[in-house]
């Protein structure tokens, strides 16, 4: 009952956190963005990868040292310092408040730099300024057609963008959810392992994400996309073929590890910027919030199905199954 209750508790937490988390990553990414307007987005998320690779390795020696309640305590009074400088850093933005004239006042403000010897047109400058016009709710409106680029730009975002984007998350979903489990199965069940299996990626992700633009605007999104879903089908298969090793097969992951901060490194930067091209400017945080989405949709549907096969298929079929979808998918891609 207790274990069952810890289950139930730890998953309940969990989904608070998405629930806090989801709507932040878009509207942070679109505020990055219109930030930086042309200048380099890698160079700002690697901030993030460095913390949590820091974090992940600091977690992995809290919980090997004092166990998972520590850790909570530690995620607390982090979260809360957090609290405290996102609070100070918006009241700093904030800006000064700005009294309110009265309509009058207006008026009388807007009237007074008026030619003197024009009383009619104060008069019906004045009417103009106080009266609003009426809008008959039953008048049709036409819709000016949308642009036939910006229209195959929108089908682009939905058709091409958004289900590659769906494939990537259901990869890092299997591989992020599978990677402690299939390294406590290979022989290395210290947290401390675990953490610095996190870290490892991540060190990889920070310059990666340093050079993102420039590689983004060498080879393209597109054939970034499909090299992606190459390097998980690498990882799948190596994966796969971990327990083959008769000596330490732990460390084929770990091998293959820093692939990730590869893939999430260059499929972030491009992702995020394909999404900001391809619509509107009004729409920025419309596109980051779909891209956001569709990448939490193939996470889900990664940890569940790849939990899944693993109970069903078992450690070798289940990886190698998601390596010749990945193959599939990165043929798609470049296609």
């Amino acid at each position: 009952a207790v274990a069952a209750w810890s289950y139930w508790a730890t998953f309940a937490t969990l989904v608070a956190r998405a629930a806090v988390e989801a709507p932040l990553i878009p509207l942070i990414d679109a505020a990055v963005l219109e930030a930086l307007r042309h200048g380099k987005f890698g160079r700002s998320r690697l901030w993030g990868s460095a913390a949590y690779g820091g974090s992940a390795l600091c977690a992995g020696v809290v919980f090997a040292r004092f166990g998972f309640a520590a850790n909570v305590a530690l995620s607390a009074v982090v979260s809360l310092a957090t609290l405290a400088i996102a609070r100070a850093l918006l009241l700093r933005e904030r800006p000064p408040p700005r009294e309110r004239q009265p309509s009058r006042e207006r008026a009388a403000a807007r009237l007074s730099s008026l030619n003197p010897f024009e009383p009619r047109r104060g008069l019906e400058e004045l009417e103009a300024l106080t009266t609003r016009p009426t809008m008959n709710p039953f008048d049709t409106v036409e819709v000016p057609p949308l642009p036939k680029s910006r229209a195959r730009a929108a089908r682009a975002f939905a058709t091409r963008l958004l289900p590659s984007v769906v494939v990537v998350g259901a990869g890092f979903g299997l591989l992020s959810s599978c990677l402690f489990r299939s390294l406590r199965a290979l022989g290395a069940s210290s947290p401390l392992v675990c953490g610095a299996a996190i870290f490892l990626e991540c060190l990889v992700e920070v310059p990666v994400f340093h050079a993102a633009d420039a590689i983004v605007d060498r080879f393209g999104p597109a054939r970034l996309l499909a090299a992606v879903h190459l390097l998980y089908a690498l990882r799948c298969a190596a994966f796969a073929l971990a327990p083959l090793a008769r000596r330490r097969p732990y460390l084929l992951v770990f091998l293959v590890q820093p692939l990730h901060g590869l893939t999430f490194g260059l499929f972030y930067t491009a992702g995020v910027r394909t999404a900001k091209a391809l619509l509107p400017a009004h729409c920025a945080a419309f596109a980051q919030g779909c891209f956001a989405a569709a990448f939490a949709a193939g996470d889900g549907l990664g940890a569940f199905f790849g939990a899944l096969l693993l109970n069903r298929l078992g450690f070798q079929p289940t990886f190698l199954v998601f390596a010749a979808l990945f193959l599939l998918a990165a043929a798609a891609a470049a296609a």
